[in-house]
């Protein structure tokens, strides 16, 4: 390549626009190509499917301290601390400014970390809830965890990237540990802390070794949407297949895979009529079956994308049978309600799913060794039809039933759009559309909740 002048020159185009480094970029009124205009954000965040059920997650965790359990929910930038068995509020300090959406707690019970879009880390004391130390990262936190030997935290941010920092030392510059195109969803650690599962926006899930993260064990693709939350399941229904994945997705689909190669063992859907004549996924773990349709037009994409439009879609899985898997790109889009949290019970090989804007809980038993692995056996619906937004399982003493926690807002009814604006808004589509103003009107002020947004024990 040759660089024709400094990078810093722009040389200007017709049609208002600007050329920099070989692209162009459209011109808005500040004289700034490619800028965002005021008020607006070029963050996927805002307009990706399934994006609107991470901003509704809330963090609720019950933590194991001696003999009892400590209750920690963030559903603002204020932390929630209370003690489970007297419900009594633990004092404590509030270092985050934005909400706090990742926790991870020590194996020893004796320290607990947290971080959040604020870019804060900070790691407590329990069961006092005293700040040790915190520190500030360079990208916003998506989720972390704790090594077995609680000598390092693995942080996963919003740019795709997965960092350790020892625990001992904040202060010192992180270790680089592995890296996705897209923006990362969730991590988790196995139990037995020589597996990292995180999932990212383009529908998969990776599962790497621990700590040597260079080396990728299995990528489980069958996700039509990106992949909401992930945990594994490590009880006895995982037994004879190892240790197994559950992950949610905002297809509005569970499915359960094996951990060791990748395989879909099972999919669960909630939503209406997706995917069972669809010759594209299969549900029953036999990936890779096309249709002649499938390859034919496969393989028109691929002919266009030799010529520039390469995309993550042809890159995901590197053949074209592996990307029908996993890209929506060729048929409809999923307009159910995506999965916002799971929460697993591996005494009763019971996994509870929260859906977004969906005023129950809905109960999966999970058996790997069985003909159907996953299998619905019911829902639980909230009191005054609220919607669950969070979940947390504990067990409060040695033989007692666990008890589920679920964070909840109430019931928004869906919002009916006008089809004369939705005309009018794909015409208005272009450098030469017409600008409307926008005018903020002024919102009624909500009553504060003493309770910190909802948190409902069941």
């Amino acid at each position: 390549l040759t660089r024709r002048g400094p990078p810093s020159q722009m040389v200007k185009q017709g049609n208002g626009k600007k050329s920099k480094r070989g692209k162009d970029r459209p011109e808005t009124e500040d004289g700034d190509g490619g800028d965002a205009e005021p008020g607006k954000s070029e963050n996927w965040m805002d307009s990706a499917v399934g994006a609107s059920a991470l901003s509704q997650r809330r963090l609720v965790r019950a933590i194991p301290v001696g003999d009892s359990h400590v209750l920690l929910y963030a559903g603002s930038s204020k932390l929630i601390v209370a003690n489970c068995g007297t419900g009594a509020l633990v004092e404590c300090e509030q270092p985050h400014t934005e909400r706090v959406s990742a926790v991870a707690v020590s194996s020893e019970q004796k320290i607990a970390v947290t971080g959040g879009p604020d870019k804060k880390l900070v790691v407590w004391e329990l069961p006092a809830m005293k700040i040790r130390t915190q520190v500030t990262t360079d990208k916003k936190i998506v989720a972390l965890s704790l090594d077995n030997k609680c000598e390092q935290v693995v942080i996963a941010d919003k740019a795709g990237e997965v960092f350790g920092k020892p625990l001992a030392s904040l202060e010192t510059p992180a270790r680089h540990l592995l890296g996705h195109i897209s923006s990362l969803t969730d991590m988790c650690l196995s139990p037995s802390g020589t597996r990292l599962l995180t999932a990212d926006r383009d529908e998969k899930v990776r599962v790497s070794n621990y700590p040597y993260t260079s080396e990728i064990e299995s990528v489980c693709l069958g996700h039509t949407e990106m992949v909401t939350c992930v945990e594994v399941f490590a009880g006895e229904a995982a037994k004879g297949d190892g240790d197994v994945i559950l992950s949610g997705g905002a297809d509005c689909t569970v499915r359960l895979w094996r951990m060791s190669d990748g395989k879909l063992l099972e999919t669960v859907s909630f939503g209406e009529g997706e995917e069972e004549d669809n010759e594209l996924v299969a549900t029953d773990g036999k990936q890779g079956v096309l249709s002649e349709e499938a390859k034919e037009t496969l393989k028109k994409a691929q002919l266009s994308n030799m010529h520039g439009k390469k995309t993550w879609d042809f890159m995901a899985a590197g053949t074209a049978e592996g990307t029908a898997l996993v890209s929506r790109r060729y048929r409809g889009r999923n307009t159910s309600a995506p999965v916002v949290a799971i929460a697993l019970c591996p005494a009763t090989n019971t996994a509870a799913v929260a859906l977004e804007n969906f005023p129950s809980l809905i109960l999966l038993r999970v058996d790997a060794s069985a003909e159907h692995k996953l299998v619905k056996v019911g829902e639980v619906p909230l009191p005054d039809g609220r919607c669950p937004t969070g979940l947390a399982l504990f067990t409060p003493q040695s033989g007692a039933a666990s008890v589920l926690l679920v964070a909840s807002t109430p019931y928004a009814p869906p919002k009916e759009e006008d089809p004369e604006d939705a005309d009018d808004a794909t015409k208005e589509v272009g450098a030469d559309a017409p600008k409307k103003e926008v005018v903020e009107e002024p919102v009624a002020e909500a009553p504060k909740d003493p309770s910190g947004g909802g948190a409902r024990a069941g």
